[in-house]
């Protein structure tokens, strides 16, 4: 008896000891390589992809491992979107634009640019006018005036006038010494600044079909007299723009009464 009482007492000494040992190795294999406290692990790592976090932090280095830590915060992904361009030519901008404007593409997207510079256009419905032309100016259908003097009609009327441009797109009229009316039978057509009239013409010519001869740019059918007035050869009197015959004498205007008959009041008694 006396001695199995120190046996037992040495068998449950190493009891004791063995399970310490296995003890303290599951404390060591249980513990992590994180935070430093015996109560938690270390932080999460950052998420790495959009969707997960990234890992837990190890154990502590106490006997008991720590609480493993929190999963990073994923983090969103935000893809870029590229839009196909407008064009890459600019026969793809297909879009109608004025005939002073031009389509051209830049850096993939069509631009609007000034184009036909300087020349005819239509200017929108209405009539540029005779002394205007619509060209195209800055992207747009623009009014210039035609240059001064600018002949817009020159129809030979015999009026001594002609229709040109003033230079501010008006149209005006001006003397033309070479529309000059039409020559008579003893006269020649002139222009005396911007008026028609008639010079004498053709003296001591033949006028009225050979029954006559010209005088002062009239036609006298007295022939062998001197011309005293325009279509009057020694005639008896002028009466204003007419000649009394032989035998008459000028009552009042042009009025002529024969000699031997009262004139009253213009009129032959």
């Amino acid at each position: 008896m006396p001695l199995r009482r120190p046996i037992l007492l040495a068998l449950a000494a190493l009891t004791g000891l063995l399970t310490g040992c296995f003890l303290d190795s599951g404390a060591f294999e249980s513990a992590g390589a994180g935070a430093a406290s015996p109560g938690s692990g270390g932080a999460g790592a950052t998420g790495t992809s959009p969707t997960t976090g990234g890992l837990g932090g190890a154990g502590g280095t106490a006997g008991m491992g720590g609480t493993a830590g929190a999963g990073g915060t994923p983090t969103t992904s935000n893809p870029t979107t590229t839009e196909p361009p407008e064009c890459t030519g600019d026969a793809d901008c297909t879009d109608t634009v004025p005939f002073c404007r031009t389509l051209k593409c830049e850096m993939g997207s069509c631009v609007t640019k000034n184009a036909n510079e300087g020349k005819s256009c239509d200017y929108r419905s209405e009539s540029p006018g005779p002394c205007n032309e619509a060209k195209c100016k800055a992207g747009e259908c623009a009014l210039s005036p035609l240059p001064k003097d600018t002949v817009v009609d020159d129809s030979k009327n015999g009026d001594c006038q002609k229709l040109v441009c003033d230079g501010d797109g008006n149209v005006i009229s001006k003397n033309d010494d070479g529309d000059k009316p039409g020559n008579g039978e003893c006269s020649a057509g002139t222009c005396k600044m911007g008026t028609p009239g008639q010079d004498a013409a053709n003296e001591g010519g033949s006028c009225n079909g050979g029954f006559g001869s010209c005088c002062l740019g009239g036609c006298c059918t007295d022939f062998g007299f001197s011309c005293i007035a325009e279509g009057c050869c020694l005639d008896i009197a002028v009466c204003g723009q007419e000649c009394c015959e032989a035998g008459e004498y000028c009552c009042s205007g042009t009025t002529c009464c024969p000699i031997g008959k009262s004139c009253n009041n213009g009129v032959c008694g």
